[in-house]
């Protein structure tokens, strides 16, 4: 008698916490990361979801697929090279695309001088 209500009690944990496990990840933001001039894809692109802890990266392909516990409104995107992002997510649209714009950055000249070599010493 005990082994089978334990057997029915493990079957309803496993239902219901499968159950609380699809609810408390049940929002899905997904879409693409392009380069707004030649529209190829951004390889691992970060991605942060409402400024929280939720985020990830996009893949080989630019492509991202975000679970987040609450539903996302807005994504903060930064990547090397391009100018950070805030996007407003459409929840009409099934795939976000988000087109990133590249930073021009000047650097500064930088000049090497010879000096005296320590090896000098030694020989």
């Amino acid at each position: 008698m005990i082994e089978r209500i334990s057997k029915i009690f493990l079957a309803f944990m496993l239902i219901v916490g499968g159950t609380l496990e699809i609810n408390a990840q049940g929002f899905v933001v997904k879409g693409r990361v392009l380069d707004s001039e030649t529209r190829e894809a951004l390889a691992f692109v970060n991605i942060l979801v409402n400024d929280g802890p939720a985020g990830g990266s996009t893949d080989i392909d630019g492509k991202f697929r975000i679970l987040s516990a609450i539903p996302a409104s807005k994504l903060r995107i930064s990547y090397i090279g391009y100018e950070p992002q805030l996007v407003v997510v459409n929840p009409a649209l099934k795939d976000q695309v988000i087109l990133l714009k590249k930073r021009l950055v000047e650097l500064g000249e930088v000049v090497i001088k010879p000096g005296i070599n320590p090896a000098n010493r030694v020989i």
